[in-house]
């Protein structure tokens, strides 16, 4: 996940410290394992609410297709 995002043409920068956190230009998207249980916690924040679906679509889209290749 963290290598497609690095090459996602929306993506900025990436932070993989403590999960993989993708900036874009206009907000973020954060990918990290629970600490008190076995799930996976999903942040995201943008300017607009339409943005904000966005990332999330983008973050989705990329948990997705590393759990069908695993």
């Amino acid at each position: 996940m963290t290598a497609a995002l690095r090459v996602h043409p929306q993506v900025t920068g990436i932070v993989d410290v403590d999960g993989v956190r993708a900036m874009f230009g206009d907000g973020w998207g954060l990918v990290r394992a629970s600490n008190t249980q076995p799930a996976l916690v999903m942040r995201c924040e943008a300017t607009s609410e339409l943005r904000l679906a966005e990332i999330t679509a983008i973050i989705d889209g990329e948990i997705a297709a590393a759990r069908a290749a695993s």
